[in-house]
This record gives C-alpha cells, sequence and structure tokens, in this order.
C-alpha cells in the first residue's frame, strides 16, 4: 500500500471516529493539520488577534462539515481549502467594512460642511467637529 493511501485510510478513520463523538480523534486532526493551517493564515492575514479568532473559525466549520467531506482529496488538503476560503471572506467583509467606513466619514465632512456652510453651526462646533474627524 501507497503511503497516500494510507493517509486516506487514516483520513477515513479519524473522521468515522469524529463523527461518531469521539473528540480525541478532531485534537489528533488538528494536531495533524495546525502547521498547514496557520501557514495559510499567517500569509494572507497581517492582524495577529484576527489569525487567533480566524484560526478558531476554520476549525469550527472544518468540525461542522467534516461529515460533507467526500474524501476525493486528502483532508490535510480540504482543511487547507476551508483555511483559505475562510481567510478570503474574512478579507472581503473587511474590505468592505472599511469601504463602508470610509464613506460613512465622507458622510459626515459633507454634513458637517452643509450646517457650516449654512451658518447652523458655530465656529466652536466646527472646531470640535473638526478635531473628531481627525480622531
Amino acid at each position: 500500500m501507497n503511503h497516500t493511501q494510507g493517509d486516506k485510510l487514516a483520513d477515513k478513520e479519524l473522521v468515522r471516529m469524529v463523527l461518531n463523538g469521539q473528540t480525541a480523534a478532531f485534537a489528533h486532526i488538528i494536531k495533524n493539520t495546525e502547521r498547514l493551517v496557520a501557514q495559510i493564515v499567517f500569509k494572507l492575514i497581517s492582524d495577529p488577534e484576527d489569525r487567533k479568532d480566524l484560526a478558531q473559525d476554520i476549525y469550527i466549520k472544518v468540525f461542522h462539515k467534516l461529515g460533507s467531506f467526500q474524501f476525493q482529496s486528502k483532508l490535510s488538503t480540504w482543511i487547507a481549502q476551508v483555511s483559505y476560503n475562510t481567510c478570503l471572506d474574512h478579507l472581503r467583509r473587511k474590505k468592505i467594512n472599511m469601504e463602508e467606513l470610509r464613506e460613512g466619514k465622507e458622510e459626515d465632512r459633507r454634513f458637517s460642511s452643509q450646517y457650516i456652510q449654512e451658518g447652523s453651526i458655530s465656529s466652536t462646533d466646527e472646531n470640535l467637529l473638526r478635531k473628531d474627524r481627525m480622531a
């Protein structure tokens, strides 16, 4: 038996054990793949706190989706794909949130400049708004 077939058998056994409620088997899966997951997350995500959160999220997803694993590849390859997709989703959400934040700041600038132009705001209020925007 070649090494790849042995890996698939080991993968099948580990998955079967986890699906039968043996949590120690999932700890074994984590131990076998944690370096791979860490490498993917580290390369794609710069914030250390986000890295920790994403690593947890990845293994939660793996645990919940383990029953849908089809054994068309090694388990580690599938977990790597889950890791990569989770990181990409995080980056997309973060980009959307940053764009919303930038749009919100632009709306605040237009709103405050409108009231300044209309004379509805005092110079003290204008200074407070300027300091707030700078913060």
